[in-house]
């Protein structure tokens, strides 16, 4: 009794901590607008293509895509109020591939900065 409530916990354990990983060993990536204006167009560019996410409303989010390999961060541009704001990269010097899982780009911007934050999701 004892050794199968120990299994059953390990293995609800082992599948919470995989919870990030999609069925496809995909790597997804969704963005997300934590802004107060809406963005008009956002494109990132990843290691291999360039996904053009479309609008993004304030406080919305666009659904994930499989992006294939991909970095905590990203070049992208944001299009906004007749402005184009820009995260450039410099490299990706010692970091590591995100791996498979589902991730958002949440992005901020006061209308001149474009600040990016990572989330596992």
């Amino acid at each position: 009794m004892l050794r199968n409530l120990v299994r059953i916990v390990s293995l609800g354990l082992a599948l919470a901590a995989c919870g990030n990983i999609t069925s496809n060993g995909a790597t997804e990536i969704r963005v997300a607008n934590r802004s107060g204006r809406d963005f008009d167009r956002v494109t990132v560019q990843f290691t291999e293509k360039v996904e053009d996410y479309g609008s993004v409303g304030a406080g919305q989010a666009t659904t994930y895509r499989d992006v294939g390999p991909a970095y905590s961060y990203a070049r992208i541009e944001v299009q906004t109020g007749g402005a184009t704001l820009v995260l450039q990269p410099i490299d990706f010097v010692g970091e590591k591939l995100l791996g498979p899982g589902r991730f958002t780009y949440a992005l901020d911007s006061d209308g001149q900065t474009l600040l990016l934050k990572l989330e596992r999701n």
